[in-house]
């Protein structure tokens, strides 16, 4: 099959592509700006961003060999992935992916629970993520806890907790549709690996200080405590 535009500006691939520093300043401007598109077509997008206070900058996204090509008007670097591209990639995804379907896994360690908060993305989330093409719901959860926590889990430890939808918390104007696990046990020490830039263990007096995903902070914490799982 063809990738697309839009299959090449996925989160985990613009991580790859853009450094820490334009990740974070891409969300700022993509809250606070506009990304208006020109074109918009599978092999080819353009768009333009602006945002009150810096120039407008005209991006441009290709596909050729299911490779992706990019360029942006702030620079003659074709292998700068800017700011801007950053927001224009964020604009693709919220135009053109529709809902997201993750997986997400409750670790509770001395009656706490464990957020992470990914390279560039400002709020903490449960373990877990999206589930990829051909993936069952439990395989995608054992994958990205490997990923993410040097961890192994087995199936039969994956007890169903409920499923959750709600706006997705690091991407504006989406849903996101949740399945959640209670991780009974696992093999090995939760490492923060991969993206992971850091990480809480949380009981239900949840802090002022930081973003929460809603899902966790409205429905399962308190459930979680009402079940007596947690302090």
């Amino acid at each position: 099959m063809t990738k697309t535009v839009v299959d090449l500006t996925r989160d985990d691939d613009v991580r790859q592509l853009a450094t820490p520093a334009n990740i974070l300043a891409g969300h700022e401007i993509f809250q606070k700006g506009e990304v208006a598109f020109a074109e918009f077509k599978p092999e080819l997008i353009n768009a333009t961003v602006s945002m009150p206070g810096m120039n407008t900058r005209r991006t441009s996204f290709s596909v050729k060999d299911d490779m992706l090509r990019w360029k942006c008007t702030c620079t003659s670097n074709p292998k700068l992935f800017c700011k801007h591209l950053v927001v224009a990639a964020l604009g693709v995804q919220k135009e053109g992916r529709g809902d997201i379907y993750k997986a997400a896994g409750v670790i509770i360690k001395d009656r706490k629970v464990l957020f992470e908060r990914s390279q560039g993305k400002p709020a903490f989330i449960a373990p877990g993520g999206r589930i990829e093409a051909g993936e069952t719901v439990t395989e995608a959860l054992k994958r990205e806890l490997s990923e993410e926590f040097q961890i192994d889990v087995d199936e039969a430890d994956l007890e169903p907790f409920g499923t959750f939808s709600a706006d997705a918390a690091n991407h504006p104007s989406q849903q996101v549709h949740m399945q959640v696990f209670i991780v009974k046990k696992w093999r090995g020490e939760v490492t923060p690996a991969s993206e992971v830039a850091e990480v809480r263990w949380l009981n239900s007096q949840l802090p002022n200080d930081i973003e929460l995903g809603s899902i966790f902070a409205h429905e399962v914490v308190p459930r979680l405590k009402k079940e007596g799982l947690i302090d």
